[in-house]
């Protein structure tokens, strides 16, 4: 089992929350890790540097009303530089260019606050992003797409009825779950055709926009409260909400990421109402179940982290913070037993911040796993290190 000491912990003096850390995917020419943390207006770059953190660069928004809330890395194609995507409060997205430190790109669609980003986990030009408008789009970083970046809208008459607060795409790029304040989790199949021009054929086109009022799959039944957190773990789903204190491990019945992705007109409708809707076959099966105390408040985040090196014993960690400064880690393999879907798993490691109990909104985990970090209230950031 994979073990942490803590190396650093810091707290700034003002009363900034961190939401969202995202180590950068690749290590730098000298060997570095570099990762963003966001929070209110501040966006700050670093890197670790042994057992400490050094700041390589920060950034104030210039929106007095900007609360920034979530971040994700990208490349920029031609030059293969790193980007930084954030959004939150102002309802758009800013690209920024961490060398230059200058905005590359300023995205805009959506009707009010963006909670979550994701990169597709093929084409690093395409972005997803769930918004309190309680639509998800999806969207390009080409210059070819700069008239209109929005490819698909994904909501309406079959989309969530509150805000959305969490997506995940699927490792295939074909998939992208999403939950909100609607207590519900839904599947959209993201369209084959992602230029217009070749989509008339099957999708609805409004300004150039694909629009998906539908998802392929729709449930009520896993959750009682807001749906914060989702994520896949291969076709079997990882999701958390408010209140309940636990995270859950699920599959849909049915469901194959190598079959060909259904079509739009395939996706269930509302005209009967149903807890769960699915093209993929007969509901859901809830396979586990993870113990997370004092995690009530929503927009506590997990992180499913999975390991690049298949000659390990373990193939991922789940791991969350909680509202008391403490980090709960479970080691997830392929070969787990399903057999008991109700009796609430304790964490195997339980991490400590000393001196403070300070919520923990946000962890990341390195490519090789040599770090983890935490962020949250108060200006929280705790480094942990690996122990070989």
């Amino acid at each position: 089992m994979k073990k942490f000491k803590i190396e650093t912990c810091i707290s700034t003096k003002n009363n900034i929350s961190f939401f969202d850390i995202k180590f950068y995917p690749q290590k730098t020419e000298k060997n570095e890790d570099i990762f963003a943390i966001v929070g209110n207006k501040t966006i700050i770059i670093a890197k670790t540097n042994g057992s400490r953190i050094s700041v390589l660069s920060t950034y104030d928004d210039l929106n007095d009303q900007e609360n920034l809330c979530c971040c994700a890395w990208t490349i920029e194609n031609n030059t293969q530089k790193p980007l930084l995507c954030v959004a939150g409060a102002s309802g758009v997205i800013k690209i920024i260019d961490i060398y230059s430190g200058k905005l590359s790109k300023v995205l805009k669609g959506h009707g009010d606050e963006i909670l979550d980003i994701k990169v597709s986990p093929v084409n690093s030009s395409i972005i997803a992003t769930a918004s309190f408008d309680h639509t998800i789009r999806i969207w390009s970083l080409m210059e070819e797409n700069t008239w209109q970046p929005t490819l698909v809208s994904c909501g309406g008459e079959g989309g969530h009825e509150d805000r959305v607060l969490t997506i995940a795409f699927h490792s295939s790029a074909q998939y992208i779950l999403s939950g909100g304040m609607d207590h519900s989790i839904k599947i959209w199949t993201v369209p084959t055709f992602l230029k217009t021009n070749k989509a008339e054929e099957y999708y609805k086109i409004r300004d150039n926009m694909i629009l998906l009022p539908y998802p392929h799959f729709s449930t009520t039944a896993i959750h009682t409260n807001y749906v914060d957190c989702v994520e896949f773990y291969g076709d079997l789903v990882f999701s958390k909400s408010a209140e309940e204190g636990k995270i859950i491990l699920w599959k849909i019945l049915g469901f194959d990421s190598k079959a060909d992705p259904p079509r739009p007109e395939c996706a269930p409708t509302t005209y009967e109402w149903s807890e769960t809707r699915s093209f993929f076959g007969d509901g859901l099966q809830k396979l586990l179940q993870f113990m997370v105390l004092d995690c009530n408040p929503w927009f506590m985040r997990f992180t499913v982290w999975n390991s690049l090196d298949t000659q390990k014993k373990f193939q991922s960690l789940l791991t969350i913070g909680n509202f008391k400064a403490k980090i709960f880690i479970w080691e997830i393999s392929q070969n787990i037993d399903y057999k008991d879907p109700y009796t609430l798993i304790k964490p195997q490691i339980v991490l400590t911040i000393p001196k403070t109990s300070t919520p923990i909104r946000k962890l990341s985990i390195n490519n090789d796993g040599s770090y983890l970090i935490a962020v949250g209230d108060m200006g929280l950031i705790a480094l942990f290190k690996a122990q070989i």
